[in-house]
């Protein structure tokens, strides 16, 4: 997914809430250069008006991962509507702000006590 291009984000959460059933989620962050995003949008830390719990997904990992705004929106969306997830591992594309990702990864709520947040060194 390039979450820089809005068509995507929609067309992703149009995906999930179509699989409910959906246990394992892997993804692959397509950074692009256009930046699509107008500044100020924050479309997955609005989708709480959705109702969209993922009651079954327990499993997911996104790769290659920059660090955008975008991005940490959707790890923070998938984290609070997912009661049942075990595990979420996140793989930047490099080491560049590395700590940083971590370290607000793992501020955000979580529907799921027992989610843990794992970050893989590129």
């Amino acid at each position: 997914i390039n979450f820089n291009d809005i068509k995507e984000w929609k067309a992703a959460l149009c995906l999930l809430r179509s699989s409910p059933n959906l246990v394992e989620l892997e993804m692959l962050a397509r950074p692009e250069e256009d930046n699509l995003v107008r500044p100020g949008l924050s479309f997955w830390a609005e989708s709480n008006q959705f109702d969209c719990p993922f009651d079954q997904l327990r499993v997911v990992r996104i790769v290659d991962v920059v660090g955008i705004r975008p991005e940490l929106d959707f790890v923070k969306f998938l984290l609070a509507n997912s009661p049942s997830l075990e595990k979420l591992t996140v793989k930047p594309v490099s080491n560049d702000g590395g700590l940083d990702l971590l370290k607000e990864l793992v501020r955000y709520r979580r529907a799921s006590i027992q989610a843990e947040v794992i970050y893989v060194d590129p």
